[in-house]
């Protein structure tokens, strides 16, 4: 006998509340979304960093599930609940299930950018997305900005849902690492600003990435859409463009891949500076 609660009807409203949480409309309205995989679970519930923006509030399970990575002293006192395997595949969130998900709840969202002031780090960079909309492009980019140490990322209008169960698999994990946060990106970059935010706006025309003579300590990437760019009413606010030099004959890279290389870039020649 199994030693949680078991669901056995897809009628139950805990299941009903997990079917609703696949769209958007009703992860705003919940304020929660799922994720799905031991792993990430395990990311969630061990990261103290995002303990104040996430919280996970329950987790599922299906009947063959054996825990791996986790035990009775990570999972505390969150609710485990078992699912009978058919009924965990119309809850899953990926088409090969894990047997392993979770509702994490989503707190208020920082205000302000004071809180970038109380880093002890001269060097400070945050990525801006502008109208990125493909989630695999978005979770990446997450899991970008946690690689090279970036202090948020900043979703605008048109941005994929960061919540999206693609953006999610695509950032693994990184989601519970760094701040992301969706706000107007006017509002954004004018307080950004405030605190002394040098913004660096990556397009087709500009000064080669590698070539910038003064790095300066706090710089905001700002990335556009797939398809058209960094929009006009943007582009007005943004300080300086760089470019990726490509002697090839692609005309463009794929956005995560360019931020990639730029954040690297970035952080390596801060790196250089402070040697």
């Amino acid at each position: 006998m199994s030693e949680y609660p078991v669901i056995q009807s897809q009628d139950n409203a805990k299941i009903k509340k997990l079917k609703k949480l696949h769209q958007k409309k009703y992860r705003e309205e919940f304020g929660a979304f799922i994720i799905d995989g031991e792993k990430l679970l395990e990311e969630a519930l061990c990261n103290n960093l995002q303990s104040q923006k996430y919280s996970v509030k329950e987790i599922y399970i299906s009947e063959s599930f054996v825990f791996e990575r986790l035990n009775e002293d990570m999972i505390g006192d969150k609710p485990v609940y078992q699912v009978e395997d058919k009924l965990f595949s119309q809850i899953s969130t990926v088409k090969s299930p894990k047997g392993c998900l979770a509702v994490v709840e989503k707190h208020e969202s920082m205000q302000g950018y004071d809180w970038i002031l109380n880093s002890d780090q001269a060097a400070q960079l945050i990525i801006i997305l502008d109208q990125v909309q493909d989630p695999g492009n978005v979770g990446t980019i997450i899991r970008i900005a946690d690689a090279v140490g970036a202090k948020a990322v900043i979703l605008g209008a048109g941005c994929a849902d960061p919540y999206n169960e693609k953006t999610i698999r695509a950032a693994m994990g990184s989601i519970f690492h760094v701040p992301v946060i969706e706000e107007d990106l006017h509002t954004a970059i004018q307080q950004l600003k405030e605190v002394g935010f040098h913004f660096i706006g990556a397009d087709i025309v500009g000064d080669s990435y590698d070539t910038i003579d003064t790095l300066p300590e706090k710089v905001a990437l700002v990335m556009g859409s797939e398809g058209n760019g960094i929009s006009e009413e943007i582009r007005s606010l943004i300080d300086s463009f760089i470019t990726i030099p490509m002697p090839g004959k692609a005309e463009s890279l794929n956005v995560s891949v360019a931020t990639g290389i730029i954040a690297f870039d970035l952080i390596r020649r801060w790196g250089l500076a402070k040697a």
